[in-house]
């Protein structure tokens, strides 16, 4: 409780309440507001003053105070609100970017009708990162069209029409697999690469014209009938090319799945409200699935980035189970890899009631029978082989999969999707 004390009368935490005055704003008009107050915050950059804020928040939240009846209660009344809005209907404006700078991403909502006309979904290979634009290509006119449903309509029956174009360099050199072109910016047409010049389309000038790569992405089945796919035409990565985006579900996910990994959370409580009941019911099952699969690929990582060098694929199993099995004992073991869709066992209802896993019981050899892969490629102690291209191949080996009678649900899937999403932070102080 002395720290609950001493800061009553530190002057940062006053002229932070007042600025706040019991009311939720958001961190910049904090930040202004202080750098008024505050000559010393006037040329504090942006992570400098997070950091900043953020540690004398974590301060002031674990502050104490006697309270009436003599018993420790909170200094203040500390919440912090993070505002996340849905990766839907993304889109990259198709323009000539700075040197050095990338197409600039924005909501379709949020464009004005001109805007619309010249942005394009975005779409990215999970297995290598290319990332570029999405379209139904017009071949009559040898145009690109800027149209979200009928690009969604298109990608999902794998139509022939859809092209994938990618942003190149000047002076780049394409493979068989892709071919050059210039795409103009205006009109959205595209042109080979040789016909540099006037936009026969819309009369622009080549300043207007980018230099792009488009995806052989058609084949022919033995009909003759021309069909799309969604390979990548850079890495070769079978069905590897997606449509960027994320919803809230997916989205709040993966930011539990931070929280809860985190070292310093020590009350991993989590309270989630929804509209209905059946999309409560949904999403708690969904966040429980998809925090077991962010902690796993966790755990395997830590186990890849421990091993100082590449391992078999095949005997990566083994080494995760062992390197697990000397840090817990058979309940957290047992609580951390046994995959959601197996906690109908009685033995795990067993284990939540008592606390220990029943004697005899087949939980812990079950749980080191999940298996990261079958494969005998290298793993390298690289996140990024863990988290993406290394994830596609997990297969869960469990014995009870085959022998039970319950239907089954996979609890392996691909993860390793990079997002970002528009969020605006607010914080919020009052007196208790």
């Amino acid at each position: 409780m002395g720290l609950g004390e001493r800061l009553k009368g530190h002057a940062f935490l006053r002229n932070l309440l007042v600025i706040l005055d019991g009311k939720a704003r958001e961190l910049r008009a904090v930040k202004d507001e202080l750098a008024r107050q505050v000559p010393g915050f006037a040329g504090a950059d942006v992570e400098t003053f997070d950091r900043l804020l953020g540690s004398f928040l974590a301060l002031v939240s674990a502050a104490r105070v006697k309270g009436p009846d003599g018993k420790p209660r909170p200094l203040v009344q500390v919440r912090l609100q993070l505002w996340l809005r849905e990766l839907s209907r993304l889109v990259a404006m198709v323009e000539i970017p700075p040197p050095g700078g990338s197409p600039r991403l924005a909501f379709a909502d949020d464009l004005a009708a001109e805007e619309a006309k010249k942005a394009l979904p975005i779409v990215h290979c999970r297995e290598c990162g290319v990332t570029g634009w999405g379209a139904v290509y017009k071949a009559q006119d040898q145009r690109l069209e800027a149209g979200l449903k009928g690009f969604y309509d298109a990608f999902f029956r794998f139509s022939p029409t859809v092209a994938f174009v990618y942003p190149e360099e000047d002076g780049a050199t394409c493979d068989q697999r892709g071919f050059a072109w210039w795409l103009c910016t205006e009109c959205l047409r595209l042109a080979q690469a040789n016909e540099a010049g006037e936009c026969p389309g819309c009369g622009t000038g080549p300043e207007a014209a980018l230099r792009v790569r488009v995806g052989e992405n058609t084949y022919r089945d033995r009909e003759g009938k021309t069909h799309g796919h969604h390979s990548c035409s850079s890495c070769g990565g079978h069905n590897s090319l997606t449509i960027v985006g994320s919803r809230a579900a997916s989205l709040t996910s993966v930011a539990l799945s931070q929280l809860f990994a985190s070292r310093f959370n020590d009350d991993k409580k989590l309270l989630a409200f929804s509209d209905s009941v059946q999309d409560a019911s949904h999403r708690a099952g969904f966040f429980g699935a998809r925090t077991y699969a962010f902690n796993f690929r966790t755990a395997v990582q830590k186990v890849v980035a421990s091993l100082g060098g590449p391992v078999p694929l095949a005997e990566l199993p083994r080494r995760v189970a062992e390197f697990w099995r000397e840090k817990l004992t058979d309940g957290p073991f047992v609580a951390t890899f046994l995959p959601p869709d197996m906690e109908w066992l009685h033995d795990w209802e067993a284990l939540r009631t008592d606390g220990k896993v029943p004697e005899g019981s087949d939980l812990v050899s079950w749980s080191r029978s999940v298996s990261p892969g079958r494969s005998g490629a290298s793993t390298r102690s690289r996140a990024a082989s863990a988290g993406r291209s290394r994830s596609r191949a997990a297969r869960c080996s469990c014995r009870a999969r085959r022998s039970s009678r319950r239907p089954w649900r996979s609890s392996c899937r691909c993860f390793g999707r990079r997002s970002a999403s528009s969020a605006t932070s607010t914080a919020q102080l009052s007196a208790s």
